[in-house]
């Protein structure tokens, strides 16, 4: 499998839940106003996550889970088409 393309997907997927993460969970609960408060928070979650990716890969391509999740997901992409 082509490793960009996991890789592409995994960098997607947790721009995304940063994302969401920072703007319902933190902002929210804190009750953050402050536009540039949660620019900071919002770098933070993105950066701390793209600084993890590496080792969220190398663990479930060890654990071998990956493939097949991704394999799973295009298989039912194909399906629904």
């Amino acid at each position: 499998m082509n490793i960009l393309a996991i890789t592409a997907v995994a960098i997607i997927w947790l721009l995304t839940q940063a994302y969401l993460f920072d703007k319902y969970a933190i902002v929210e609960y804190w009750g953050i106003k402050r536009s540039w408060e949660r620019m900071i928070l919002s770098f933070w979650g993105v950066f701390l996550r793209l600084l993890l990716a590496p080792f969220y890969l190398i663990v479930l391509e060890l654990d071998g889970c990956f493939e097949q999740c991704l394999n799973r997901i295009l298989r039912e992409g194909r399906e629904k088409r």
